[in-house]
Formats: C-alpha cells, structure tokens, sequence
C-alpha cells in the first residue's frame, strides 16, 4: 500500500512541474541558440545576406540575388524556372531587419512579400498577394520556394545573368 500511495506522489509531483521553457530570445530554442554559441549554424540575424543562392529545378537553375544598396538596403532579383516554359523572373528591392527580408518587387506590378532568412538559406513564404502572379508565367507562382546560399560574393551575385538576358540583380526594372 506504501508502494503505491509513493507512486502516486511522484507521478503527482511530475505532472504538476510547469512545461520546460523551450523558448529563448528571438524565439531560438535553447538548443538552436547552444548551436549558434558554438558556431555550429550561422546566427540569423547578423549572418551575412549578401550572395547568390541557388538550386538544382526542373527547367534549369533557380537563382537569387542580394546586393546590398546600402545598409539593410539590398537589390534583389528572382529568376525560377518550373519547367514547361513556367517561371517567375522579378527584380526590385529588400530590406532585412534580422531574421526577416521585406521584399518590393518592380515593374510589373505591386508586389510585396515578407521571406525569412535563416542564416543559410532565403526563403518565401507559402502565400503571396495576388499582385505577384504578374511576375510568373502560367500557373507560376513565387509563393513557398526556399534557397540556400551558394555564395557569400558580391562579385558572383552581381554577375548572374538571367532568362531574359539581362542581370539578374541590376535593380528595379
């Protein structure tokens, strides 16, 4: 009777602890901000944007440019191919604060999108506002495509060239 009456005070005892804090600052898990102390990953909000990110895609490489323009301020350009003679190609402007790239895209139209970086890669997120669908073609779309960074050098991103010839990051059309 002992046995049992201790068992139920410690099974009591556990399930009353409060739920371990799995959050730090910045929202980074304890363990993701142990690997950022350890310089296992790269900290999000001070790693370098600036580059070339890129990925293998069905119609050809997929392409990302940053350079910066001058502070948080960066040129952008976007070239992704679907196949099928399906993409998105758009070139404008983005501002970084920390972990997140506020993205203006110009000359075809109004579009703005808030991505996120995570030290590594630059990724969209999964909806976009309609005024985006005017830089793709067909059933194209810039919603929910991740890239990482194939280069930190300002000299590759500046000399990507894109589908339509031009510079991929050549400012704002």
């Amino acid at each position: 009777m002992r046995a049992i009456l201790a068992l139920s005070l410690l099974l009591a005892g556990c399930s009353a602890q409060a739920p371990a804090d799995n959050g730090a600052a910045g929202g980074a898990s304890d363990l993701e901000t142990a690997a950022i102390a350890a310089g296992a990953i790269p900290d999000p909000r001070t790693a370098p944007i600036e580059g070339l990110y890129e990925r293998s895609g069905d119609g050809g490489p997929d392409r990302v440019c940053l350079l910066r323009d001058g502070g948080e301020s960066y040129r952008i350009g976007i070239d992704v191919m679907f196949g099928d003679e399906t993409e998105c190609l758009a070139r404008g402007n983005a501002v970084r604060n920390g972990e997140r790239v506020s993205i203006t895209l110009a000359g075809k139209g109004e579009c703005r999108i808030e991505a996120r970086f995570d030290g590594r890669e630059i990724a969209l997120p999964g909806s976009v506002p309609d005024g985006c669908a005017a830089y793709c073609t067909r059933r194209g779309s810039l919603a929910g495509f991740a890239l990482g960074q194939s280069s930190a050098s300002r000299a590759d991103a500046a000399s990507v060239v894109a589908r339509d010839g031009a510079l991929l990051c050549e400012g704002p059309a």
